[in-house]
């Protein structure tokens, strides 16, 4: 997959998670407003960096960026299970985010990981 598709599925998640964020702050309870807050940020987070990371000075600032963001995604997909979890919505309300969350998350943690690997002239 390329980055610049990464980068569209990246900013569509986003969006969601806006939209999911307002809807959560409309329900009217403390908890999902919190709730509401944590999402707008860490669900945004990785979709408006990403143009960012793609644009590092170095294979390691790259990693570091990408890290940052898999910990943004993460945090955004675990308050989507929450919000599940606390029944606000019918399950299949959020079953796209999940899915597409979980998708995201291998994808990035694929990603880190061969980036932060050794080059491949080492591995001789």
């Amino acid at each position: 997959m390329n980055q610049d598709t990464i980068e569209v599925r990246l900013m569509d998640y986003a969006k969601r998670c806006l939209l999911l964020g307002r809807d959560l702050i409309g329900l009217g309870f403390a908890d999902s407003k919190h709730l509401a807050g944590q999402l707008i940020r860490s669900g945004s987070h990785p979709g408006i960096h990403y143009g960012e990371a793609r644009a590092a000075e170095s294979r390691r600032d790259y990693a570091h960026k990408l890290g940052v963001l898999l910990k943004e995604l993460r945090e955004a997909h675990n308050i989507v299970r929450l919000a599940e979890m606390m029944e606000y919505y019918a399950p299949e309300r959020l079953a796209y985010l999940l899915k597409e969350g979980n998708e995201l998350i291998a994808i990035m943690t694929t990603t880190v990981k061969k980036t932060k690997g050794k080059p491949n002239w080492l591995t001789h």
